[in-house]
Parts: structure tokens; sequence; C-alpha cells
């Protein structure tokens, strides 16, 4: 889960950054990334229990103060798309459609916004929506210094691609921005990015027997630890790295296999 979040919170953060290389946009996602990396996991997580669970005003308000920026922002470029070129639909729509969808996640995650537990245990017959609601700190508490890893990455990656012909090309056609950005650049851009991922995986594990600890969390981590090691039962600790190898394994063969897709070159041998 904090490995999921991890890539897909740094696709939008990297391609948007890249997007808007040089501005304050860039500068200050730039900044934020840097920050993530400085902070340590066990005090990320006893930040969030102390923010989510005991002050869980505040978060939620500079969510609204977040995204309501980010809605401002879209109006102003919508607006001055309009009073640059009136008869391009296509670029002052796609931002007034971009605000109304922005403005519509603000207001219903500001209605439904959860109330965080304070440990993420759970019990295995609780649905699905329980058991993320108390998985959702724990994992982001792992994903935050990652976020920062991959969003940096991608965004030096992205840089280079847009650089490329074929997007200059994609450009001179008047290829909607969106378009070049998620279809034809990011896709050459995220040979790094998913490669990082796979080794981050055993850091990510690394990570979760103080995360587990933290919000008192029964994790695998905390089994070969607690119950394995400390005890000297090696027959535990055994079993449990088996497992964290076999998962570390597949994955990787996962993303071996996905770079066919990311390159067709590869798939018919000329690379």
């Amino acid at each position: 889960m904090a490995l999921g979040m991890s890539f897909t919170i740094a696709i939008f953060l990297g391609v948007w950054s890249a997007q808007a290389a040089g501005t304050r946009v860039d500068r200050m996602v730039s900044g934020t990334m840097f920050g993530f990396i400085s902070v340590p996991t066990f005090l990320a997580g006893l930040l969030f229990i102390f923010f989510f669970v005991f002050r869980e005003s505040i978060p939620r308000w500079l969510w609204v103060i977040g995204v309501g920026l980010i809605v401002l922002r879209l109006l102003y470029l919508a607006v001055s798309r309009l009073a640059e070129d009136r008869a391009d639909v296509s670029g002052w729509l796609g931002y007034v459609i971009a605000t109304i969808v922005v403005a519509g996640l603000l207001f219903w995650v500001f209605i439904q916004w959860p109330d965080f537990p304070r440990t993420a245990s759970h019990r295995y017959d609780d649905n699905w929506r329980e058991q993320l609601r108390s998985l959702f700190l724990p994992a982001l508490a792992l994903a935050l210094s990652e976020i920062a890893v991959f969003t940096r990455l991608l965004r030096a990656d992205m840089l280079s691609t847009l650089q490329e012909q074929f997007v200059l090309s994609s450009r001179a056609k008047g290829m909607p921005t969106w378009r070049i950005l998620f279809r034809d650049a990011l896709r050459p851009s995220s040979f790094s990015l998913i490669t990082v991922a796979g080794i981050t995986l055993g850091r990510l594990i690394g990570g979760t027997v103080i995360i587990e600890t933290i919000f008192g969390l029964e994790g695998l981590g905390k089994l070969i630890v607690g119950t394995g090691v400390i005890p000297k039962n090696y027959t535990i600790v055994q079993g449990g790295v088996l497992v964290l190898a076999v998962g570390y394994v597949l994955l990787n063969a996962i993303i071996d296999i996905s770079y066919q897709y990311l390159d067709p070159r590869i798939r018919r041998g000329r690379v």
C-alpha cells in the first residue's frame, strides 16, 4: 500500500513539476520534496498521530486551503486563456473542467473526512473501508520519503524527455498538453522510476518494524523481530524472511516484464 501511494502521488507531482519547470510551482514542489526526504519514518508516524488523531481539524482545514489555492490557480489560467483567444475552446474549457473536478474533490473529501484511529489494528472481518482507514496513516508514514525520491527522479527524466523530437513534433501538431505529458512523455520517462521502486521495497520493509510498533499494527516485521529474533525463534525468522524474499523477487520480475510495455524495442529484441 505504501509503495502504491508513493508511485501514484509521485507520478502526479513529477509530471506537474516538470511541466512547470523553473516556475514557482516547480520550486515549491522541489522544496517540499527535499523536506519530505529529511523526515525520518518514526517522526512522520508520530506527527501523523498527533495531527490526524488528536488535532484532526488542523489537517482538514489545511486540505481546504491547499486545494482551494489550486482551484483559484486553475480559474486564473482558464480566464487568462479565454482572454487570449476565445476561439481556443479546448484550451480554456480544459481548465474549467479541471477546476470543477478539483473543487468537487475538495468538497467530497471535506464532507467525508474520516476519523483516523490511534492504532492501526483491525479485525479481519472488517470491511475494506475500515481496513483502508486504519492502514492509511502507517502507509503514508512509510511512503513520505519515497514520494520525494520518486518525484525528483521522474521530474529529471521528464525534463529530458520533453526535449525529445517526438515531443516537440506533438506540440507542433497542436496536441493537448495533457496528452503529450501522460501519453507521449510519461511512458519513456518511467524506466528509472519503476526500477527504483523495485529496489525501494526492501527499504520500505526495513521501516515497517518501527511503524508497526508506533501504530500498534500486527505485521510481518513485528512478527519477525518480536516473535522471532528477540526470543531466538529462528523458525519464524526463516519463514518471515522467505515470504519477504519471494515478494521481493516477484515484484522485480513484474518490473522486468513491464519494460517490454514501456519500450516496444525491448520486446522486438532491438535494445
